[in-house]
């Protein structure tokens, strides 16, 4: 196997035990040992590798955005009114989660964490939801310009509340996973999110039932 292949697999590899450790222990309990200790090596890797403990979690939430923006913009989605944007972005969540849930608890396990004491993390997960709520804002001022969001809906107040929405089932998902139904809670929030901004008031095009 050549060197870049090695250095490849083992990151990855120090990458999915950090986040298999944040999910089972927090991030506060996250130690480069740990990691290097899970992943099979040692921890003088993990420090050559990521620099420290932020350095890691930098990489390991970039790794989840840039697989979330790979689903989220394939061929034709750009073709999408602005209302079917919005569905396609909770049916990438959805869709990803049924197939690998793995990656959505470790960004979720990080998210709930952010609102405790280590601002490098709370800034990092501040400027990722700054960047969502601009993102559907924007999604909902095409809609309501090519008429896909009705004219009343106000884009930026309505970002706000979607992505609340979304937040709270993360939460309820992550206390409860044996009892909460995130697939059916999902199904439900698409629903309601047509019901809510529709100008027509009927399911967008691609919309599961």
């Amino acid at each position: 196997m050549r060197q870049a292949d090695r250095t490849r697999r083992s990151t990855e590899a120090l990458l999915d035990a950090a986040g298999e450790l944040i999910v089972e222990r927090g991030f506060d309990a996250l130690t480069l040992a740990a990691i290097g200790e899970r992943a099979g090596f040692s921890r003088g890797l993990v420090t050559a590798r990521f620099g420290s403990k932020h350095g890691l979690i930098d990489a390991l939430l970039d790794r989840i955005f840039a697989r979330w923006e790979l689903a989220k913009d394939e061929p034709g989605s750009q073709d999408l009114c602005g209302l079917d944007r919005i569905v396609r972005m909770i049916g990438v969540i959805h869709s990803g989660y049924l197939l690998d849930p793995g990656p959505a608890r470790v960004l979720w396990a990080l998210m709930f964490e952010a609102v405790g004491p280590d601002d490098a993390l709370r800034e990092r997960i501040a400027q990722f939801h700054e960047q969502l709520r601009l993102e559907l804002a924007g999604y909902l001022e095409l809609g309501v310009a090519d008429g896909s969001v009705r004219p009343a809906v106000d884009p930026a107040a309505e970002a706000i509340q979607l992505l609340a929405e979304l937040r709270g089932l993360a939460y309820q998902a992550m206390l409860e996973p044996q009892r909460f139904d995130l697939h059916q809670a999902l199904c439900y929030a698409e629903q309601v999110l047509l019901d809510r901004l529709s100008s027509h008031r009927v399911p967008a095009a691609g919309h599961r039932r």
